[in-house]
């Protein structure tokens, strides 16, 4: 074949890709196959003239069905913790009365899906540009619960607070903070769990923009070292906190606990059942002891 020939023909091919690509992406979106294009077809239904309490229940009540006809766990997920998925629809959208923020619709939201316990469903913004706050203050610290407490396991090397204990960020009781936290971003009922899950993603910072009308200028954290001396970190929620290494405490224990070893039972049929509570904590120990209940099923013929 001619050498400009077989050239221009890759070239033709390339541009059939990006062409059929490109029709693909635009199919998909508009067709409402994504996500994205779902909600952005529900949204077009908008009336023009809209309040925004109307937009609020029109888009909750959206949110109700595409996880109604949607989502695969439903029925199991009412039957596993006791729920009725159209009677919590009732309840929360009897609360949208008394929401005047898109900030507390967010809230909202995020609390009824919660009500499934499920870490692989949530509730965001289409929008990734949105900057709540100035989250560079995660980079300042790491939090870990360690036998009920929030205790510093990681920070940055100027700040000699290493293994100390946060007892309150502005004179409220840390753990209180990610409790309230939990409530509307943890999937999970067992409360040292649905703690960790928003200690390790930083969650407990974002308590001061979902609950304060506006950011805290300055975060007041009371801290006690394990001197038992107290002391108080102001920090400058203004300022620009870069990603940098950090010190940190070795061969620590995360709080890790029997309650958070996988338990099981024989369902009908011979059928083996196991249930993981968590993944937090000693992977090593909640490992070996499902391989141990693995060993038990095989040995009394349970199917696993």
């Amino acid at each position: 074949m001619n050498k400009k020939l077989k050239t221009f023909m890759i070239f033709l091919g390339v541009l059939l890709v990006v062409f059929v690509g490109a029709l693909t992406y635009i199919v998909i979106t508009e067709r409402g196959i994504a996500f994205q294009g779902v909600y952005y077809n529900h949204i077009k239904e908008h009336p023009s003239e809209m309040t925004q309490a109307e937009r609020f229940e029109s888009d909750f009540e959206f949110l109700f069905e595409e996880i109604r006809d949607n989502y695969v766990n439903l029925r199991y997920k009412e039957e596993l913790l006791q729920i009725n998925w159209d009677e919590l629809y009732i309840e929360y959208k009897q609360m949208i009365n008394s929401i005047n923020t898109e900030k507390e619709f967010y809230l909202l939201c995020n609390r009824f899906i919660n009500e499934l316990k499920d870490g692989h469903t949530n509730f965001t913004v289409l929008d990734d540009n949105v900057e709540w706050f100035n989250d560079s203050v995660k980079n300042l610290m790491r939090v870990r619960i360690i036998e009920d407490k929030g205790i510093i396991v990681a920070a940055k090397p100027t700040l000699d607070i290493l293994g100390g204990e946060i007892v309150s960020i502005n004179d409220m009781e840390f753990l209180d903070i990610v409790d309230k936290v939990a409530k509307y971003f943890s999937p999970s009922n067992h409360k040292t769990v649905a703690r960790n899950n928003v200690i390790m993603r930083n969650q407990f910072w974002d308590y001061f923009h979902f609950f304060y009308d506006t950011y805290p200028e300055k975060l007041m954290l009371k801290i006690e070292m394990p001197n038992e001396e107290n002391l108080t970190l102001t920090i400058d929620t203004q300022e620009d906190y870069k990603a940098t290494s950090m010190s940190s405490i070795q061969n620590i224990n995360f709080g890790f606990r029997e309650s958070h070893l996988p338990t099981y039972r024989v369902l009908p049929n011979n059928i083996g059942y196991i249930n993981i509570p968590t993944f937090v904590g000693s992977r090593r120990e909640i490992g070996n002891e499902f391989d141990s209940i693995v060993k038990r099923f095989k040995d009394k013929d349970v199917q696993v």
